[in-house]
């Protein structure tokens, strides 16, 4: 008797729980499985992805579908345990974390890397240079870096996720 009533409770207030955790909105959620369910059923029938394929499917606009992709970049998570085949042998995401010890610097051995870097940076805004290097190369908080620039902490969080997903295009362009 106690378990048909108990078991339906604890699964519901575990659910609570997890939904409030979760960095997506609902209708976030909502359109990254669209977005997922699309680009599915277009590799099914197509063979391949293509844009132009997925937004037809999905029967949204550009601006919509880019925002869809852009909120399932921010999401991606996966198991430790899970193994990744490679040439010379499996690999477990475990095992390539970074080392404590390794800087972000030592992460960049390719100078040619760096350079591309370097100069993916100097293309972005001054304000969203100055911002990700008070984070990044000062080690200032967002609230510091808020009193630096006099703007808000929130403020200073939507520059410094517009300053990353510009970096990020850039880079991609370059690469």
């Amino acid at each position: 008797m106690f378990q048909t009533f108990a078991i339906p409770r604890i699964r519901g207030a575990i659910l609570d729980e997890l939904r409030k955790c979760d960095w997506y909105s609902r209708t976030g959620r909502e359109k990254v499985q669209k977005l997922n369910r699309a680009m599915e059923k277009v590799l099914q029938e197509k063979g391949g992805l293509r844009d132009e394929w997925v937004i037809k499917e999905m029967g949204v606009d550009e601006d919509e579908y880019f925002e869809a992709q852009e909120l399932a970049s921010r999401g991606y998570m996966s198991s430790l345990d899970e193994i990744t085949p490679l040439d010379d042998g499996d690999v477990s995401i475990e095992a390539t974390l970074a080392d404590e010890r390794e800087t972000a610097e030592d992460r960049l051995i390719n100078e040619g890397e760096r350079e591309i870097l370097i100069e993916a940076l100097k293309e972005l805004p001054e304000r969203e240079r100055q911002m990700l290097s008070l984070y990044y190369y000062e080690g200032l908080t967002l609230k510091e870096i808020g009193e630096v620039l006099g703007v808000s902490e929130s403020r200073v969080s939507q520059i410094h996720g517009k300053g990353l997903s510009m970096l990020r295009t850039i880079l991609k362009s370059k690469l």
